[in-house]
């Protein structure tokens, strides 16, 4: 057995994380999953399986072409991916007008030692497109999403980065890992074959 994790995804990033993959045609392929938390266990494998969520508002924005083919993944785990780095970002979100920034800090490790960080902005409320910055175009999130998923207020977050993406011939249930759907993610145990 090996200790992985099962992360719960809206069926639209789904869609968007699989597109390229399933060669449908997208203008932009998500890359970048933006989480609050991260897994910290020694023991992780560094794969994420991806369970696609029911959450209909989010399906909806599925382009109706593709609507039928990703309703049979709705509630099912439909691959995997490595988590081959994760980045730590930090942001203030305030109101539309006094949002400072969104920032990456490079090599925490490095900076920690000497109680400094570097920073490199990646938006803020005088920058006029932010859609042409990577991190948006690698997590296919708006400025107004990433804000409603954070909040107001000073915070945290955390960009996975998706590789070696792998789509299941077959759909697993969950039941097969005795949990319920998570709220973000959850270890699970995974046969090592």
């Amino acid at each position: 057995m090996r200790r992985s994790i099962l992360t719960s995804i809206q069926p639209y990033y789904v869609f968007l994380i699989i597109a390229r993959a399933m060669g449908w045609k997208v203008e932009q392929g998500k890359t970048v999953e933006v989480r609050k938390s991260f897994p910290q266990a020694s023991d992780w494998d560094r794969k994420s399986l991806i369970y696609c969520s029911r959450d209909r508002r989010s399906f909806n924005r599925i382009p109706k072409e593709y609507q039928p083919l990703m309703a049979q993944l709705l509630g099912k785990v439909i691959g995997e991916f490595v988590c081959d780095e994760i980045t730590l970002y930090e942001g203030e979100f305030w109101d539309d007008e006094t949002y400072e920034a969104v920032r990456e800090r490079y090599e925490p490790d490095d900076f920690e030692e000497y109680g400094e960080y570097e920073y490199e902005t990646i938006a803020d409320n005088e920058q006029e497109n932010y859609k042409d910055v990577p991190f948006f175009k690698q997590s296919c999130l708006t400025w107004e999403e990433l804000r409603e998923y954070l909040g107001k207020g000073d915070h945290v977050f955390y960009g996975w980065h998706i590789s070696d993406l792998k789509i299941y011939d077959k759909q697993r249930e969950l039941r097969e890992f005795k949990i319920h759907p998570p709220q973000s993610w959850c270890y699970v145990e995974v046969d090592a074959g």
